[in-house]
């Protein structure tokens, strides 16, 4: 692994040997008249002047043998499309660039290289010059180290001035990197580099804006100065989209100040043994921001969301989100002095913070943390050197997974801890366990799509947080952080959103548990399957298994109890499409495919359905969409939303799913106000002031819920399953609310169970009391 890593990170300490060679002659001619627009059709002629659409220019040979000055532009006709290279000469001016653009309507110009290197738009001696409004490839029939567009300076003085908008680029047959050697000066879509002779040969003041980029290899976008020594100034990469990368997504290295912001990178990294979503290295002060990573994967190391990587200083990581990311959310490696604060983290596999060798001074807080039913993502993993000066504050981790924490020489305070609670977590001033009431955890599909992890009013969480020095003035959502006030746990730093409580109640069912009774998977003849899989740990199938059929109309059906189902699968590059149904009806059509192969991806979610039994039915219909190579469907298993059995406070006793309270409890039902306002389960509630204080649920299930009526008069209960330890859950409100839910056991095996409820008489300062209070359980078969 360290192997890799050092292989990846070599941009630090190789120089190339020469520059790359461009393949192209270039005759000198007399400049240009300066601010004239020259046309250029695929129907024009090179006799032409150029100067009028009636008279364009035909070929990128006429062009690529121009010099151009300021204020002039080369326009290319909507629709048309040539085959080349295309290198500018010349350079403009600051407020009047060159700029190569389309004229009429219709469909981007379209230049694909046809195999051009080093790629199919090439600037290298050019300053202020602006692209934009175009569609470039660069179609092969073998793979070489070519790109899309290269900005590489061959002069040892800076290049500046460069900005590239509103392109489209894709099919550009480069060459990933299955071993992980990195090599000079690199491909992909964008490729912006200079001289390793020179420190001073770089490109500065580059904007790379509004940019679609599918289907390339290495990089969606990789800018780095060869010359370590050149660090260049006023680079920013703002809402670009890569999908299908064949190894990193967007790379920044080599600036100062550069910026990622507002971009998105997707199913990338299947091409490469070393590749991160977004990542940077060798900057000073970077900034990524309002990004969003999903699906990366690789075929070797790394292959994380993001990555603090070799010899940055003061980088900030803020209001990023990343979701369904085979290996991980954050690795760190050789790097000093940064920040990674209000990021939201989804349903990864892997581990959510990993640190490699020599990590030191990197601040983490107010992140929230989500991980789902049955997943065994590691929360943090510690490889190689202790990191140091490194710290955990105000990070929310909701784990419903079994994957714990590895805290060697971390510093953690005032973090909260739901779901389950493997050991070991860190034991820390200020932690808490109490049901963070986010509004609607683990359903955002995209980064405009993540309300569900802002906290409800009266979230323990809220004002419980520690003053960071040198926070920001916003969180993730916008709201405002006070410098003097106690922030919120979490990235939501607001003060609640009324919203209805979504408690967990999905339970994970693999596809290989196999039968015909409730949660169980059936599979008639033309299925395979294979537990543990040989690629499992790689591509991160649910359990280390998964069944697949390319047999047409062989189906595969889950029986299941609930009111809705998810299914997830395997995609890959060679997966087809499902007819899925639920209950016998219309079939809606899901497709398996995928530009890298990965496991455990939702495919499918059902809508709301009565509480009862039900049937989902997954059909392979032998039908692909273009890109894929095969018609195969792979089944990775389901997730089933259960109806909880409610059982009332008033419900007591000592027999199943009933509660048995000892230390003199009292009660109201129905209550009258103010104790009935706002409603309780059924209006009725107990409580209890007297320390050691219990009440004893009995029931038989997979899982229970505790629920409660919260008030400015209540304090800490402890609450313990089956024996197990003690959970202490704070139920003070500075306002009352009630038939809340604020304690989850973890999934337990099937059968009878105890959850013991104990007033700890313990309360926060605020709190005028230290009662505690019970209106209910729920509990799930």
């Amino acid at each position: 692994m360290h192997l890799v890593r050092l292989a990846r990170s070599a941009l630090a300490l190789i120089v190339a040997s020469a520059l790359a060679i461009l393949g192209m002659a270039v005759l000198p001619t007399p400049a240009l008249a300066a601010g004239t627009t020259y046309y250029v059709s695929s129907t024009g002629s090179d006799s032409n002047s150029g100067t009028s659409s009636s008279t364009p220019w035909q070929s990128l040979a006429k062009v690529n043998g121009a010099t151009f000055g300021p204020g002039d532009q080369v326009l290319f006709k909507a629709g048309d499309a040539w085959t080349g290279k295309l290198a500018p000469q010349g350079s403009g001016v600051a407020g009047s660039p060159i700029t190569i653009s389309s004229y009429g309507t219709g469909h981007k110009p379209a230049i694909d290289g046809g195999g051009a290197k080093p790629g199919t738009l090439v600037i290298t001696t050019g300053s202020y010059i602006t692209v934009t409004g175009l569609d470039i490839a660069n179609r092969a029939a073998t793979r070489d180290l070519r790109s899309g567009i290269v900005v590489d300076d061959a002069l040892t003085t800076p290049l500046t001035g460069i900005a590239l908008t509103n392109l489209s680029i894709h099919d550009v047959i480069g060459v990933s990197y299955p071993n992980a050697a990195w090599v000079e000066p690199g491909d992909g879509g964008i490729v912006v580099t200079g001289r390793s002779d020179s420190s001073t040969s770089m490109v500065n003041n580059l904007l790379v804006q509004d940019i679609t980029i599918n289907t390339v290899d290495d990089a969606g976008v990789r800018i780095n100065t060869r010359n370590n020594s050149a660090r260049a100034t006023g680079v920013r990469i703002n809402r670009v989209t890569v999908n299908n990368a064949g190894g990193n997504g967007l790379l920044l290295a080599n600036t100062d100040h550069g910026v990622i912001e507002h971009s998105k990178v997707f199913n990338s990294g299947g091409r490469c043994g070393a590749n991160a979503g977004l990542w940077g290295a060798m900057n000073d002060s970077p900034t990524y921001q309002y990004n969003e990573v999903a699906g990366q994967t690789t075929t070797g190391g790394d292959g994380y969301a993001f990555d603090l990587d070799f010899a940055q200083t003061n980088v900030t990581y803020q209001y990023n989100y990343a979701h369904d990311n085979s290996v991980g959310f954050l690795q760190m490696f050789y790097q000093t002095t940064g920040v990674f604060r209000y990021n939201i983290w989804q349903d990864n596999d892997g581990s959510a913070f990993t640190f490699y060798n020599s990590v030191n001074g990197i601040q983490i807080y107010n992140n929230t943390i989500y991980n789902g039913p049955g997943q065994h993502t590691a929360m943090i993993k510690v490889l190689g050197s202790t990191p140091a000066n490194t710290s955990f504050k105000n990070n929310l981790f909701v784990n419903w997974g079994d994957g714990g924490y590895q805290t060697t020489g971390l510093v953690f305070d005032h973090n909260a801890y739901f779901g389950n609670h493997p050991a070991p977590e860190p034991a820390e001033t200020g932690k808490i366990v109490a049901d963070p009431l986010l509004v609607a955890p683990g359903v955002a599909t995209n980064i405009d799509d993540t309300s569900g992890y802002k906290l409800r009013p009266s979230a323990p969480v809220i004002g419980a947080g520690i003053i960071i020095p040198g926070a920001p003035s916003v969180d993730y959502f916008g709201n405002p952080v006070s410098p003097t006030a106690a922030p919120n746990i979490g990235a939501d730093n607001g003060t609640g959103l009324s919203a209805a409580q979504q408690v967990l109640t999905a339970l994970a069912v693999d596809d290989s548990i196999q039968g015909t009774t409730d949660r169980t998977w059936a599979y008639p003849a033309g299925w395979d399957h294979c537990k543990p899989c040989v690629e499992s740990s790689q591509f991160s199938q649910f359990e280390g298994s998964n069944s697949w059929s390319s047999t047409v109309n062989a189906t595969a059906t889950f029986r299941f109890t609930g009111t809705q189902v998810s299914l997830y699968g395997v995609v890959d590059p060679s997966h087809g499409i499902a007819g899925v149904s639920i209950d016998g009806g219309s079939e809606q059509l899901v497709d398996f495919y995928a530009p890298s192969r990965q496991g455990d991806r939702r495919l499918f979610t059902s809508a709301v359905l009565s509480s009862g039994a039900h049937t989902l039915t997954v059909r392979a219909t032998g039908t692909k969409n273009a890109s894929s190579t095969g018609t195969l469907i792979s089944v990775d298993r389901a997730d089933v939303v259960r109806t909880p059995l409610r059982i009332d406070d008033t419900v007591t006793g000592t027999g199943t799913n009933q509660i048995q309270y000892s230390g003199g409890w009292s009660s109201c039902g129905p209550c009258s106000p103010p104790y009935g306002v706002p409603p309780q389960f059924n209006n009725s509630n107990h409580w209890n002031g007297t320390t050691g204080a219990t009440a004893t649920l009995r029931f038989t299930g997979t899982q229970a819920a505790f629920r409660v009526v919260k008030d400015n008069n209540e304090g800490q209960v402890g609450i313990s399953v089956d024996g197990g330890p003690e959970v202490a859950v704070d139920l003070y409100s500075q306002t009352r609310i009630g038939d809340l839910s604020v304690y989850t056991t973890p999934t337990l095996a099937s059968g009878a169970h105890t959850m013991v409820v104990r007033v700890l008489g313990v309360k926060r300062a605020a709190a005028t009391d230290d009662i505690g209070v019970v209106d209910g359980f729920d509990i799930y078969s």
